[in-house]
């Protein structure tokens, strides 16, 4: 009997690309595909199990809410497979019991690995997440907010979370009333990021957006 599998990314080629990926095998089988949180949580209202594969980074999803979706669908393993995270954030995910995680530059022989182990209750990290969690270190604020990728942009899944509600067009008003947060929360989280960023303008979120698969572009915006 096959392993059922869904995945749950915001990027239509990731998305794709997976399950081109994991159906060339026969121990797996997709299930459902869904491109975005409300989607995911929608799945999420009935019982399910197998794999989920998903990226909590694009999707928003936080480890306190990852810990809750874990709780509520207990037969669900759960592998995260993103473009980047940060260590402080994948200690964090892996203290309320996430299973695996993955880079989107891993290649197919790891990724079913990780299938694999994550369905035998393994944990699986791939080989350079697994680097950064060994290097990882408490002592030092450097190494706590050390990004795992080249770009060296410290960027927390709050902001993330606030880059997608911005750049989908949603006013700092309509952003603290969607996260429950103040409106000057907000606002201090928007200059944070546009400091971290070097960004002085929305576009030039968009733009930092779409090359970080925090925003899907429109199909036909470059048509």
């Amino acid at each position: 009997m096959s392993i059922r599998v869904f995945i749950a990314d915001k990027s239509v080629i990731a998305l794709e690309g997976l399950k081109t990926i994991i159906s060339r095998h026969n121990a797996f089988q997709i299930q459902q595909s869904v491109i975005d949180r409300e989607a995911l949580v929608n799945l999420l209202s009935t019982p399910l199990a197998g794999i989920m594969v998903f990226d909590p980074v694009a999707l928003g999803i936080s480890p306190e809410l990852l810990q809750q979706m874990m709780k509520q669908q207990p037969q669900l393993k759960w592998l995260a497979i993103s473009q980047f995270v940060f260590p402080i954030e994948l200690k964090r995910y892996l203290e309320v019991g996430l299973q695996g995680y993955l880079l989107k530059e891993c290649d197919e022989l790891e990724i079913m690995d990780a299938l694999t182990a994550v369905y035998k209750n393994s944990q699986f990290l791939c080989g350079q997440i697994a680097e950064k969690l060994i290097n990882f270190s408490d002592e030092g604020s450097g190494q706590l907010l050390k990004k795992m990728n080249c770009a060296g942009i410290e960027i927390s899944v709050r902001e993330i979370e606030i880059i997608r509600l911005i750049t989908e067009g949603h006013s700092n008003k309509e952003i603290a009333d969607k996260l429950f947060i103040s409106l000057h929360t907000v606002n201090t989280h928007r200059k944070n990021i546009m400091n971290k960023l070097g960004i002085n303008n929305t576009a030039g979120l968009v733009m930092f957006a779409i090359k970080n698969e925090i925003l899907n572009p429109n199909p036909f915006l470059f048509s």
